[in-house]
């Protein structure tokens, strides 16, 4: 298998599930998959969102700053993302040293949070889902054909 660059942008684009609206930063999953390519990469988007929402998942059972969050932490991107590296690196840390999950976590899981907010349709959404095609149509060609 030869390497090739996975997308010719300079950031690695999000994923998002088929509620969302396909940007050149979101990839979402195709509706109506025409090639073998498309069905692949589909099948890896599927795995990819579910051990995200699993990680998550254990991440706002173990911490309360992302679980109280109500889905957007407030703070400004890079230092969110401090904040979930921190999580990460402290949960990891737990399960080196056998810290179990809360009780809540252990008896049944997450509950969905009524209070999470709907995804909104961005201005200029007919430019974003022109560049999101491309930008998925890129990974599919280079990573799933």
């Amino acid at each position: 298998m030869k390497h090739r660059p996975v997308l010719k942008y300079w950031f690695i684009p999000f994923t998002g599930d088929s509620v969302y609206p396909l940007e050149r930063f979101l990839l979402t999953p195709f509706a109506n998959p025409m090639t073998r390519g498309e069905e692949r990469f589909n099948r890896s988007h599927t795995r990819t969102r579910v051990l995200i929402e699993q990680t998550f998942g254990l991440l706002k059972s173990r911490f309360r700053c992302p679980h109280q969050s109500g889905g957007s932490l407030q703070y400004e991107p890079r230092e969110c993302g401090k904040i979930i590296t921190a999580c990460i690196l402290l949960h990891n840390r737990c399960v080196r040293r056998r810290i179990p999950l809360p009780e809540a976590e252990a008896e049944g899981g997450e509950e969905e949070d009524p209070d999470d907010p709907e995804p909104l349709e961005a201005a200029g959404a007919r430019q974003g889902r022109a560049a999101g095609q491309q930008a998925r149509n890129n990974v599919v060609d280079n990573v799933f054909s």
